[in-house]
């Protein structure tokens, strides 16, 4: 069973990062986000998101020693977490675009409308 641990942005965004590659070092992550992000990662790895492969190619969740030539991936809860948060940010943008291009549209016709010397539109509204 894993750990549970809360997942915050700075995290999430240590996640996208690795996300997709095979693996990335420890000072890479430290150079990205600094001393106190890359800490993050042993959380990651004790909540079994991810792992770290030590310089003699072990791979363990154990984290109490980092090394900058320990290298990190993610496991398949960590890339599942990645991709259920990116499905539901397009769940949640996708209404949001569709009524902001239904508002443009609507207001394109109403100006094409007025503006063109098509007098059937005032014939309409003054019956």
């Amino acid at each position: 069973m894993m750990n549970a641990i809360v997942i915050d942005r700075t995290t999430y965004k240590i996640m996208k990062y690795m996300y997709g590659k095979r693996s990335v070092t420890y000072s890479k992550i430290r150079k990205k986000f600094g001393d106190d992000a890359a800490s993050l990662v042993s959380e990651l790895c004790r909540g079994n998101y991810a792992a770290q492969r030590l310089p003699n190619k072990t791979i363990t969740c154990d984290t109490s020693t980092l090394y900058g030539e320990s290298e990190f991936s993610l496991l398949v809860p960590g890339n599942k977490y990645v991709e259920d948060r990116r499905a539901n940010n397009v769940i949640r943008i996708t209404p949001i675009l569709v009524s902001v291009v239904s508002v443009i549209v609507s207001v394109a016709s109403l100006i094409i409308s007025l503006t063109s010397s098509n007098t059937e539109l005032f014939v309409h509204l003054l019956n």
